[in-house]
């Protein structure tokens, strides 16, 4: 897990980035985690590098053309390694290679957490299926959708995928 204080400009960026891009179809929260989605994006970039290439399938290509999804969480704690990392069952057709998971400080922004990552097949043959309106096991959090999730503890280094995309 690679903890980053955001910088204002990264805040900046993305409030702006969101503005333009409005409310995404099909989005469980109407739009409200685009300013998180695009900080997200950001912090992966500057650990992976690549060219960020905002499509609904993914987010960053990296230069030996593989693609990638981040998938950002709003948080008000720390992230543990025993929390969950969850893609939507409306997102399992995504024409991305990997997925990247990070944690945004709600409201202020002001720290992240680039959690690790997750080849796209792998992380569907591993990641436990929760059908949407069940409770997550232990808790009262109820999922909004279909959900694969995975602990963050069982997610690759991001220090791999930046190596990785470095050598390409």
């Amino acid at each position: 897990m690679h903890e980053v204080q955001v910088k204002d400009k990264t805040i900046l960026n993305s409030i702006e980035k969101a503005r333009e891009m409005g409310k995404l179809r099909n989005s469980i929260t109407g739009g409200e985690g685009n300013v998180a989605g695009f900080i997200g994006e950001f912090l992966v970039h500057d650990i992976i590098g690549g060219e960020i290439d905002n499509t609904y399938e993914y987010d960053i290509v990296l230069p030996d053309g593989t693609k990638v999804d981040v998938k950002t969480t709003r948080t008000s704690v720390t992230p543990k390694e025993d929390y969950e990392c969850n893609v939507s069952g409306i997102n399992t057709r995504q024409d991305t290679d990997i997925y990247v998971f990070v944690r945004v400080i709600s409201g202020t922004y002001e720290k992240g957490w680039v959690l690790g990552y997750m080849p796209k097949q792998e992380f569907f043959n591993k990641a436990m299926f929760n059908k949407k309106g069940t409770k997550r096991e232990g808790s009262s959090f109820v999922y909004k959708s279909d959900t694969y999730s995975m602990m963050i503890k069982d997610l690759k280094p991001i220090e791999e995928l930046a190596s990785e995309g470095a050598s390409s």
